[in-house]
């Protein structure tokens, strides 16, 4: 953004900001990011349309994605602000195609060996932690402000850690909120939300956590897998903007699960139908996620024990 550089880099002047002033620069800065979006768009298309096992891959679970939509719009079917899980047998066979698609991936030999060295390190830095491990001993019993402070030393822990030498580390703030466990047939409650730029910008991302009493958070085994989920989420995004910007490249060994990241989810979301558990938990972001985060808990669990503390006492009303 050259010329949003030219601007913030002009010596001050005295007096206000004239109407005209505000308009020029806001449409020189509107002028730059529609750039910026175009050479996205424009390697997104070129990555899109390759001839590698991924990229076809990508398109056919694009085309499956679309095929399940338009099954859920001739059946007046919502996929879109939902508060259940959507199970109705009509899409099923196009919940199973596109899931079937997913789960042909495997993920690479350099980015599990980095998952798993991180993991371990991740897990034993937060047991040599003595006041982040008296955190963990009261859990069940902390309010929500507690709640946030911890999310948000542990998420700096993990994002610190994890993008050591190989990643950019990015902004993120955390917040919490209350939303009771909803009372309907197929309810799903929200335990966290990863809200991310995208994946062309350098802005904070935003990661929030449901910690009203009746959820599973207040328990620590599962608050820390929820945290660690979203923050994988933070890095996935991470990953694919640093792809972006010329800093993963071929050769880098998290550039297949950088592009594959960017194709999937965090350029165009297409194929993310998260109403669906089936199509959700199969999306590749979400397959990486969950994966990832029930070996951490696993490690802290191990950690944990021999410390002494107990990650698994429940919450109050479970």
């Amino acid at each position: 953004m050259k010329e949003f550089d030219a601007i913030t880099d002009a010596p001050a002047r005295r007096g206000p900001i004239t109407p005209e002033e505000v308009k020029r620069v806001l449409a020189i800065i509107d002028a730059a990011e529609e750039s910026e979006w175009q050479t996205a768009l424009r390697t997104f298309r070129r990555e899109l349309m390759a001839q590698d096992g991924d990229a076809l891959l990508v398109r056919r679970a694009i085309r499956a994605a679309e095929s399940l939509r338009n099954a859920a719009d001739a059946h007046n079917i919502r996929l879109t602000l939902v508060d259940r899980w959507v199970t109705d047998p009509a899409l099923k066979p196009y919940a199973a195609r596109l899931s079937g698609i997913f789960n042909e991936l495997s993920f690479s030999p350099s980015y599990l060996e980095w998952q798993e060295e991180r993991t371990r390190k991740l897990a034993d830095t937060i047991c040599r932690d003595k006041k982040f491990m008296a955190v963990l001993d009261k859990w069940n019993k902390l309010q929500p402000h507690q709640y946030r402070n911890a999310a948000d030393t542990a998420g700096k822990m993990q994002l610190r850690l994890f993008c050591e030498g190989l990643i950019r580390l990015p902004q993120q703030k955390t917040s919490v909120y209350e939303t009771p466990r909803p009372k309907i047939p197929d309810a799903f409650l929200e335990g966290g939300s990863h809200l991310g730029p995208k994946v062309y910008q350098d802005f904070p991302h935003d990661v929030r956590y449901n910690v009203h009493p009746d959820t599973n958070f207040r328990t620590a085994a599962r608050g820390m897998e929820v945290i660690h989920h979203e923050n994988l989420h933070t890095l996935q995004a991470a990953m694919a903007h640093d792809m972006f910007n010329g800093l993963i490249k071929p050769g880098h060994p998290l550039y297949r699960e950088a592009r594959l990241f960017m194709l999937t989810a965090y350029f165009e979301k297409k194929t993310y139908i998260s109403p669906i558990q089936e199509t959700y938990r199969a999306h590749p972001i979400e397959q990486d996620t969950f994966a990832q985060s029930a070996r951490f808990v696993a490690a802290l669990r191990a950690e944990a024990t021999r410390k002494g503390v107990d990650i698994d006492k429940p919450g109050p009303r479970l």
